[in-house]
């Protein structure tokens, strides 16, 4: 996995090869999201609002459970239905975290 700066504006997530067996891709995408949350500074515990974005046809339920399982901190959490814009990718999560000072 690579973790990188986006000018001050956030951070990307780039996670080459597979997840691990048995593994949603939404469980998958939560776990990177805590490794950039660690990245910067912060965790689950400072996240404010989470937006799962699923191409259509995959199973929402499926990624409430995975939010569920993964995600102890108490967020607020959207599931949303959307067009696949790049090929290949089912999930995609937005999380607006704070970042405590040092």
């Amino acid at each position: 996995m690579q973790i990188t700066a986006n000018e001050g504006w956030g951070w990307t997530v780039s996670a080459g090869g597979s997840r691990l067996p048995g593994m949603t891709d939404t469980e998958q995408a939560l776990r990177n999201v805590k490794a950039v949350l660690a990245e910067a500074g912060t965790g689950p515990e400072h996240v404010a609002k989470m937006t799962i974005y699923l191409t259509t046809g995959v199973d929402p339920s499926e990624a409430y459970a995975a939010f569920a399982a993964e995600w102890t901190a108490r967020t607020a959490v959207t599931v949303v239905g959307v067009p696949m814009t790049r090929p290949g990718v089912l999930v995609e999560i937005e999380a607006v975290a704070a970042i405590p000072a040092a």
